[in-house]
């Protein structure tokens, strides 16, 4: 490990304590899945029972055991609190963001491009990522296994090694074992859209690879076996009524309309909605422009890319990712988009596409030696400061119940529209990745002007909001009306 990748390690779990870990025990269990999923964990691990989840003694058969179990292992080493039930999710958003970092460092950037420590900064900063890495549910389990998983197959795909390929298959049968089928469905969904796509559909059956297959089944099928031997109307909850009933009936009463998904994207996304829509743009301009041959399509894009030598390509990522990363977004927004039951944690395992777009827009354009646009960067900053407006209004609401009048509402609103503004105009031309405003590239000297003046980044991500504590006796629950 090189002294870089040190300093990029401890840099990421710096980030990933304080947006994942910090303050889990500020507040109690709130919501009603939360304190549900808790409990579930308590009983089985009073129980000694890791087959039958249980709730009030019950046979509670709503959601596979993967959440369980990991809250259970936690419970048994800091013992049963609030924390130590929000710690599962904290853990594999962390996974996840390392995970990122290490695909981009193998397979995504040159030497001193800095853009693994980008793509993993900028999905950890999603605040899909942040909120759902601080909750004790079955969403970020299942975002994460899923994510690894489709990295590994695409570094499958680009070094031919099985060993990525058994990995696929692991972390997929992890999913399954998350939340269900919808695991390895939407994995073999995005991979067929991207082999038809790129016109690779040799891929798809290379996929299939029966020692991968058995291996899925033998992480995955055991747990089905065995809690449906024990609970017979375990295949009518959860397979009938969970998973094919809430996707074709509204038996939850979770109805939304079909725009609900993409909304909940772009806010999800925040700070970084800007810069995911103009990637998810340039990547499909690249590949209608390009559909007709693919062998041509590969080279002109490569060329496209900064100019990037034969013996620097292994470390460049591949043209492709950005179709394949486009289709990884699309495919869980569209799925759920059709299904009658819609929920925010759904959209989950889509998020880490986007930052990975993101990723891939900033490391082209530096490879290029392009300048985002300044109304580009001027919008990225705006919405990257709108949390501010909450943020500074967040304590008013809670001791008045109501919006403030007058000049501390304008204030509230003025100070994070002034923010993006505030700073020097050719601040996002200094640098070639101040667009993110993370990483470590080299900035570009300018001549300075006559009154000397220093471009300031500023970090506008804002710590979770502390609430009124609760006396910390066991698993404690406020639920939200």
């Amino acid at each position: 490990m090189t002294n870089r990748s040190r300093i990029d390690f401890l840099l990421l779990a710096g980030f990933c304590a304080f947006l994942f870990f910090y303050g889990l025990a500020q507040f109690g269990l709130i919501g009603a899945d939360e304190p549900r999923y808790a409990q579930v964990s308590r009983e089985m691990l009073e129980h000694h029972d890791w087959i039958t989840p249980t709730l009030g003694a019950t046979p509670w058969l709503e959601k596979p055991p993967l959440y369980y179990w990991q809250a259970i292992l936690a419970y048994k080493i800091f013992g049963v609190s609030d924390w130590a039930a929000r710690l599962p999710p904290a853990f594999d958003a962390s996974f996840l963001v390392f995970a990122v970092y290490f695909f981009l460092g193998r397979f995504g950037s040159r030497s001193g491009s800095g853009a693994a420590l980008d793509g993993a900064l900028v999905v950890a900063s999603c605040a899909g990522v942040i909120g759902y890495a601080r909750a004790a549910s079955t969403d970020m389990p299942l975002a994460a296994a899923f994510g690894i998983a489709m990295l590994a197959w695409w570094s499958w795909r680009e070094s031919g090694k099985r060993i990525y390929l058994a990995l696929f298959f692991l972390l997929i049968a992890l999913g399954t074992l998350a939340k269900g089928p919808v695991a390895p469905f939407l994995a073999v969904v995005v991979i067929v859209l991207y082999a038809f796509s790129a016109r690779e559909l040799r891929l798809v059956l290379k996929t299939f690879w029966p020692p991968g297959i058995l291996l899925f089944c033998a992480v995955a099928l055991p747990w089905y076996f065995a809690v449906q031997v024990r609970n017979p109307q375990f295949f009518h909850e959860f397979i009938l009524e969970q998973n094919l009933g809430r996707f074709s009936h509204n038996i939850y009463h979770h109805v939304q309309p079909f725009w609900y998904y993409p909304l909940v994207t772009t806010l999800a996304v925040i700070p970084w909605t800007v810069f995911v829509i103009a990637a998810f743009i340039r990547m499909s301009q690249n590949w209608w422009s390009n559909r007709k041959t693919p062998a041509e399509s590969r080279e002109k894009t490569e060329k496209r890319v900064g100019g990037i030598k034969k013996d620097e390509q292994i470390q460049a990522i591949d043209p492709h990712f950005g179709l394949f990363a486009c289709c990884w977004l699309i495919v869980p927004i569209m799925f759920f988009s059709a299904s009658a039951s819609k929920l925010p944690g759904y959209i989950l395992p889509a998020i880490p596409a986007a930052g990975l777009l993101v990723a891939i827009y900033l490391l082209k354009n530096l490879q290029a030696q392009e300048r985002s646009a300044k109304m580009l960067s001027l919008l990225h900053a705006m919405v990257a400061t709108a949390p501010l407006v909450p943020a500074l209004l967040i304590a008013y609401l809670i001791t008045q119940h109501r919006l403030p009048c007058g000049r501390p509402l304008v204030g509230a609103i003025a100070i994070p529209l002034a923010a993006p503004c505030d700073s020097d105009p050719g601040c996002a031309e200094r640098g070639s990745g101040t667009e993110a405003g993370l990483g470590n590239h080299r900035s570009n000297h300018v001549r300075p002007a006559p009154r000397a003046r220093t471009c300031r980044h500023r970090n506008t991500s804002t710590a979770p909001g502390r609430l009124s504590r609760a006396p910390r006796t066991g698993i404690r629950s406020h639920v939200l009306s």
